[in-house]
């Protein structure tokens, strides 16, 4: 289901999904990384819920599991 993020509904497991990169709340400079983490990706679910209007990349179908996993949603 697209509403509803996959690391609930797979946990770690990489699966092929739309990702997007939040370039927001994933920040090198804010967290005190040297480089951009461009690892760390987001499901379609959470773009559209908990990260809408933030600084989101294109899409890109991709495998992975969602690093934000709803956890700032509620």
């Amino acid at each position: 289901k697209k509403n509803i993020c996959t690391k609930r509904s797979t946990a770690h497991k990489y699966v092929e999904q739309v990702l997007f990169q939040c370039w927001t709340c994933f920040d090198h400079k804010k967290h005190g990384l040297e480089k951009p983490n461009s690892r760390l990706v987001i499901c379609f679910a959470c773009a559209e819920k908990c990260h809408r209007g933030h600084d989101l990349s294109k899409e890109f179908l991709g495998k992975g599991f969602c690093d934000c996993g709803e956890e700032f949603c509620r």
